[in-house]
């Protein structure tokens, strides 16, 4: 019997129509995070195939889209109503053959290795089941030099436990440590530099494959 908390199918693995209800919602409630961590990316970076895990509503996947207009996309998700969804939001890339999006978890990516040279992760690592096969997986698919962006809007910090805590009592959520997940992204040749909004409880991971 799946002992998870009711709210993991909301948001760690939306199902139903409640499911794709916080989908909707996530798009919208994201955008302001995914501005600020996308304007983190360097200023020269171009790159040519684009991976979103865990691309939910796909509205992370759009943006960057219309961030990197040459780029080819695609997202991956293991939620049925989030590959629905994102393959809605992204229905003019879709149809011209720019975009795709698969039904898979992080820790198994179905995707060649060296595919990508940016990998976006935008509020999903902490309803992963392993970060250390996660991240191996990750870095199977990325390209040597490729960057991997990680991006939280909380990370453990004793101004916010009490709302960390009942976010995680209610869907399951783990938050990791920061310098934690720098030494787990270090350990599968991820070198990462992070970036934290305190006030906001924001932060974003920037790695790159060496």
């Amino acid at each position: 019997m799946d002992q998870r908390p009711l709210d993991f199918f909301r948001f760690g693995d939306p199902k139903g129509a409640e499911g794709r209800g916080s989908l909707e919602s996530m798009n919208e409630h994201h955008r302001e995070l995914s501005e600020w961590a996308l304007s983190l990316l360097p200023s020269d970076l171009n790159p040519r195939n684009i991976l979103d895990i865990g691309c939910g509503g796909g509205m992370q996947l759009y943006m960057l889209g219309k961030m990197y207009p040459k780029a080819h996309l695609h997202g991956a998700d293991p939620s049925k109503e989030a590959v629905k969804l994102a393959s809605e939001t992204n229905v003019s890339n879709i149809d011209s053959g720019r975009c795709r999006i698969d039904m898979s978890p992080v820790e198994d990516l179905p995707y060649p290795n060296g595919s990508f040279d940016l990998i976006s992760a935008f509020e999903t690592y902490f309803f992963w089941k392993d970060l250390d096969v996660a991240f191996k997986e990750i870095r199977r698919v990325l390209s040597p030099g490729g960057r991997l962006i990680v991006v939280s809007e909380q990370y453990p910090d004793p101004n916010f436990d009490k709302r960390n805590a009942e976010y995680a009592k209610r869907t399951g959520m783990k938050l990791v440590k920061n310098e934690e997940m720098v030494s787990i992204l270090g350990k599968y040749g991820l070198r990462a530099e992070l970036k934290e909004v305190p006030e906001k409880n924001w932060v974003c991971f920037i790695a790159v494959k060496y």
